[in-house]
């Protein structure tokens, strides 16, 4: 006599795939301590411009500097993202290029 198989039917489940993605990080979040105290170079740069720094059209960058000085890694941190939403963000790309042109 014929005889007939029937297959049951099978599920395959895969395990979960996570995947982990970095963002280039700006260095206006890397910590920089100095005199015994930690911050961001952003939170350096914010507190410089209104702490330390003469009020002065140039008050952007000598915080900038300042901070700089201070923390040499916090020199990849641009005013524009250091600063941004102070006010000194705006044009100043431009005014470090006419500072700096021997011409």
């Amino acid at each position: 006599e014929p005889t007939t198989t029937t297959a049951e039917p099978t599920t395959t489940t895969a395990e979960p795939t996570t995947s982990t993605t970095t963002e280039a990080r700006s260095t206006c979040l890397d910590d920089c301590t100095f005199d015994g105290k930690t911050y961001t170079c952003k939170e350096r740069m914010r507190w410089a411009l209104t702490h330390l720094v003469e009020n002065s059209r140039f008050k952007c960058y000598a915080a900038h500097d300042l901070v700089v000085k201070q923390c040499p890694l916090c020199s990849g941190c641009a005013i524009q993202r250091g600063l941004k939403g102070t006010g000194c963000a705006s044009g100043a790309s431009s005014f470090i290029y006419k500072k700096y042109d021997a011409n």
